[in-house]
């Protein structure tokens, strides 16, 4: 359930180069899921920011879960928290 929720959610991720890194610093790439708020990584290629964004998804979902708060629908996928899913899955 969390994978496919996952999975949806990098679907819709959004990635750009950040160009003016400072000097001798080497450029980045800046990824974000924009349905999720804070949910945002940098990497120094479109492979490493994609896996610190799958990372820092994770968490973000782990947390909201954990203290009950609501999860945006991705792509006709959902992760209930213990108020919204049925009692019969207790």
């Amino acid at each position: 359930m969390i994978r496919e929720y996952i999975e949806a959610a990098m679907t819709t991720a959004q990635f750009e180069p950040v160009e003016d890194c400072g000097p001798g610093s080497p450029a980045q790439v800046y990824g974000r899921v924009s349905a999720c708020p804070g949910v945002w990584a940098t990497g120094q290629d479109h492979d490493q920011c994609w896996r610190a964004l799958e990372e820092v998804l994770e968490g973000w979902i782990l947390l909201a879960t954990r203290f009950g708060d609501a999860l945006p629908e991705i792509q006709g996928k959902r992760i209930g928290t213990p108020d919204t899913l049925p009692r019969s899955i207790y």
